[in-house]
């Protein structure tokens, strides 16, 4: 079974669980109208692109009313199902190598407060999104998110998450100085100015990037 599978078997089974404690939750959504897996898809889709509903229902085919009471049930639904290990599971010293990375996600232009989600590296608005996966199953661990202004070693540093000290926690470059507030840790080394960098700090620069492929 693949993991696709698997997510729209869990899915299934929540809402029949749902519909047994509440049979009123009979009615409403028909799935005829759109197939579970569309449902799911349509769900992920607007988190991932943002579109308005309007396009949405033009993409799978429905109205935009009813594209929007699909996208808010499987969301929830979703949110049940899928849910992160708590902030204990990064001090288990089992995981002996963890991945940060941040992911920006383009929004809209908001009403108010713009350039506090105004991003200078997108040129854009946007939504950031920390993510700590571990290296070894590629398990996502923890997300926090932060408006686009914000940089990303802020983000780590104002979400104070408790990382195992024998865990080895590899970052990009713009975590320079993480090694401050988690000594086990690896960050690409930095190009001096006027000077060329060695052989050594490229070769350790690649090694880097290849362990940190995980989260790209």
């Amino acid at each position: 079974m693949g993991l696709g599978d698997f997510r729209r078997t869990v899915v299934k089974q929540h809402i029949e669980n749902e519909k047994k404690l509440n049979p009123l939750k009979r009615r409403g959504l028909k799935s005829s109208r759109v197939s579970l897996q569309d449902c799911i898809l349509l769900a992920l889709y607007y988190i991932r692109h943002y579109p308005t509903f309007q396009v949405l229902g033009n993409i799978f085919g429905i109205q935009e009313s009813y594209c929007h009471k699909v996208y808010s049930r499987y969301l929830r639904i979703i949110a049940n199902v899928e849910k992160l290990p708590s902030r204990l599971d990064l001090i288990d010293n089992k995981r002996e190598t963890l991945i940060v990375d941040v992911s920006e996600q383009p929004i809209e232009r908001p009403v108010k407060h713009q350039k506090q989600y105004y991003s200078g590296k997108k040129k854009r608005h946007t939504i950031k999104a920390q993510i700590i996966a571990c290296a070894t199953t590629g398990k996502v661990l923890s997300v926090v998110c932060a408006k686009g202004k914000k940089h990303d070693f802020s983000v780590f540093k104002e979400s104070r998450l408790p990382i195992h000290p024998n865990s080895k926690l590899l970052a990009d470059s713009g975590y320079q100085g993480l090694k401050k507030y988690h000594d086990n840790s690896m960050t690409p080394i930095k190009k001096q100015k006027g000077v060329e960098r060695s052989k050594e700090d490229k070769s350790f620069n690649k090694s880097l990037s290849k362990k940190r492929i995980l989260l790209h």
